[in-house]
């Protein structure tokens, strides 16, 4: 009984062995190539998952690759600016392999196409170098060209690994992170200061230039003004010698008339307010009628 059971055993592990050895299995995420003596052709591409058998090792040899996006993070790289800046960036890139046959044939591993991955985003200073600094850092996001910046990185890279056959797609490479070192944050506070100064010197002189404009206008419908006033008075007071001609001879026609009538409002003027006063009549004309005697002859007839 206890050689049956041992034998069993035996049995069931040289099963799974030969399972381990001579069959394979393809995830739906995954993609396999199944080389022969180290040779891979198309038809050792599965694309489709689930099990599969093989020669075992070293007749077949089965390598499987993850068809998700991956995400590969580069270190923290200086890059100069084409305004001859220095920025510290840190770069990411999503890839992934499209072509198996291609990548097992040239890069053959994950690690090392990452490695070769690595090296070309460290190699994207020219990249970088075609732009300015206010490209990079401007508080209008309509100056800015991070987008294009990564756009032109995807482009590079992906040029380079198509030449080298990897059988790789770069779906994006970013921006990761952004930082200024010392010397270029005080480059860049003093710029910023002197760009302020700029900026406030030209709107005062545009101040400047629109209080004179403002003066000068004012000073014209000051002109103007006092021209149009000035011709209406003289055209006034032509008016009043013209109607003050006629009163003149009608005066002229009454003299003696004209002059009792100007006392009498003289009069009418000074009795015009309640003040009571006191003053020798005959030291004021007006008051003529009162004290002068009448012709002779009048009171007689009186």
């Amino acid at each position: 009984m206890k050689n049956a059971f041992v034998l069993f055993i035996a049995v069931v592990l040289v099963l799974v062995l030969g399972i381990y050895m001579f069959t394979y299995q393809v995830y739906f995420n995954q993609v396999a190539v199944r080389a022969r003596f180290g040779k891979a052709t198309p038809s050792s591409v599965i694309l489709e998952p689930g099990l599969y058998f093989k020669w075992p090792w070293p007749i077949d040899r089965v390598e499987h690759y993850d068809t998700r996006l991956q995400v590969l993070e580069d270190n923290l790289e200086q890059f100069q600016t084409n305004d001859a800046y220095s920025v510290n960036m840190r770069l990411h890139m999503i890839w992934k392999v499209s072509d198996p046959l291609a990548f097992y044939s040239n890069a053959r591993t994950v690690g090392a196409a990452e490695k070769r991955l690595k090296s070309l985003m460290q190699g994207l200073r020219m990249v970088v170098s075609k732009y300015r600094f206010d490209e990079l850092v401007n508080t209008d996001e309509n100056k800015l060209k991070i987008a294009a910046i990564e756009e032109d990185a995807r482009k590079v890279i992906q040029d380079q690994i198509d030449q080298q056959r990897y059988g790789i797609t770069i779906e994006h490479v970013g921006v990761r992170r952004f930082v200024l070192p010392e010397s270029t944050t005080t480059e860049v506070f003093n710029r910023m200061k002197k760009d302020r100064e700029t900026r406030a010197a030209r709107i005062e002189q545009a101040g400047r230039s629109e209080a004179t404009r403002i003066t000068s206008e004012a000073e014209s419908m000051k002109k103007r003004i006092l021209t149009a006033a000035n011709r209406r008075a003289k055209e006034i007071e032509t008016q009043g010698d013209l109607e003050a001609a006629e009163y003149y001879r009608t005066f002229q026609d009454g003299e003696q008339f004209a002059v009792f009538i100007q006392r009498l409002n003289a009069l009418k003027d000074i009795l015009a307010k309640n003040t009571t006063f006191v003053i020798d009549v005959n030291q004021l004309s007006e008051f003529n009628l009162f004290v002068t005697a009448p012709p002779a002859g009048t009171a007689g007839n009186k």
